[in-house]
């Protein structure tokens, strides 16, 4: 989506840091360290960031 070829790493760089956020938030819930509900409504931010960026990285064309 993006033509900038510095812009578009750097949009792959933050998604690949929200799915780790993400995965990092799923594994909390896990272990019991965070509540459902506000892992559950963290993971779901996280993963649309992941998604937004990614998607202007150039990974869904």
């Amino acid at each position: 989506m993006l033509r900038n070829k510095t812009a578009r790493t750097v949009c792959g760089v933050i998604a690949f840091v929200m799915f780790f956020l993400a995965l990092g938030t799923v594994g909390s819930m896990e272990q019991d360290l965070i509540p459902l509900g506000s892992g559950f409504v963290r993971t779901l931010v996280f993963e649309a960031l992941f998604a937004l960026f990614a998607k202007l990285a150039g990974a869904m064309n």
